[in-house]
């Protein structure tokens, strides 16, 4: 798995389209019932929307549109491995990889745009969502690791503990942010998923 963040490059016409209302279409076009081709779709979208230049804010818009679909790949999948003998058979780790990798695709999406706002004050808001969204996800990259035995890859902790000192240093560590990945969206903040990830 990549922690690295990819290079982006300015959007052209063969570029994926990123208008919402485009983006709402296809999402509603999703085979949700067929998870393999459903997780597929979404990984080529994510791929090409986390090599796009985008703005903060539409990149937060595309991400939020397209996470409700990836929760539910992902549920999926858990389906398929959870509470599975272990060492898992090949096809049980195979879908634990594909859920692993899917939340580390989101988190790259989030990554990208605290990386693009950097410490700006007027934009404490949204940095507050990408470090809160970032965290979530690669706390499920963790504890996807941890289900199944595997090794965590290297640079996980330093992505993590990386994005909770940015969030402490520009002082947004205890905004409340409503957490949409969960079934029912809850209330918390960068303290608490950070201290759940540390727990």
């Amino acid at each position: 798995m990549d922690l690295e963040l990819p290079n982006r490059k300015k959007p052209d016409i063969s570029s994926i389209h990123t208008h919402p209302d485009a983006l709402r279409a296809w999402v509603d076009r999703l085979p949700l019932l067929n998870t393999g081709k459903t997780r597929q779709l979404l990984v080529d979208t994510l791929d090409r929307f986390n090599q796009l230049e985008m703005s903060p804010d539409d990149r937060n818009e595309s991400l939020e549109i397209l996470s409700t679909s990836v929760m539910c790949v992902i549920d999926a999948l858990k389906k398929d491995f959870l509470d599975k003998p272990l060492p898992l058979q090949a096809r049980h780790a195979s879908q634990a990889n594909q859920a692993i990798d899917l939340c580390n695709r989101m988190a790259t999406g989030y990554r990208i745009m605290a990386d693009d706002l950097g410490q700006n004050e007027a934009q404490n808001r949204i940095l507050s969502i990408a470090i809160h969204r970032s965290l979530r996800y690669l706390s499920e990259v963790l504890l996807g690791h941890y289900q199944v035995y595997l090794q965590y890859p290297e640079g996980l902790w330093r992505s993590i503990h990386s994005l909770y000192a940015l969030a402490e240093e520009c002082g947004i560590n205890r905004l409340s942010i409503t957490d949409t990945t969960l079934p029912t969206p809850e209330t918390s903040n960068i303290d608490t998923i950070y201290k759940q990830i540390l727990l």
